[in-house]
């Protein structure tokens, strides 16, 4: 089943993607997708998929595009792990996940080993595999 919001800035894409070919091998990519126009609101390249790195990517993409209503991502640890708040062991919300509730921005997660839920972001990331070996560098290509 095919689908897709009406209207931008009402549901992004987001999912991590570490880089398998060329020279740029083991480089993270996150990126951020519109679902209503597919516009690439964001993106990040960093050399660990951490939640931290999230949540700059995804300020970043804020301060470019405003804020979106509902964030759609896969079921990765950082988007929807909880870590350590204190040394007595309490958890606590990743920093993305805090990022969002402070924002007011819904998450809604993929079911668990369907990528499909988010294949228009994981036809991009195929994409990039594709062509980033034309490329010296991924802000080039980007």
């Amino acid at each position: 089943m095919r689908y897709e919001r009406k209207h931008s800035n009402s549901m992004w894409h987001t999912d991590w993607h570490v880089i398998k070919s060329s020279r740029m091998r083991g480089l993270c990519l996150i990126t951020f997708l519109d679902d209503a126009s597919r516009c690439v609101t964001g993106t990040g390249r960093f050399t660990q998929a951490a939640a931290e790195n999230a949540v700059v990517a995804l300020q970043q993409a804020i301060r470019r595009f405003g804020t979106p209503a509902t964030i759609l991502s896969d079921n990765g640890s950082c988007f929807v792990g909880m870590r350590k708040g204190n040394p007595k062991g309490s958890w606590k919300p990743t920093a993305f996940k805090e990022e969002l509730l402070c924002r007011g921005i819904e998450l809604i997660n993929s079911r668990p080993c369907h990528p499909q839920t988010n294949g228009k972001l994981e036809r991009f990331h195929r994409t990039i595999e594709e062509e980033i070996g034309h490329y010296e560098s991924l802000p080039e290509y980007i």
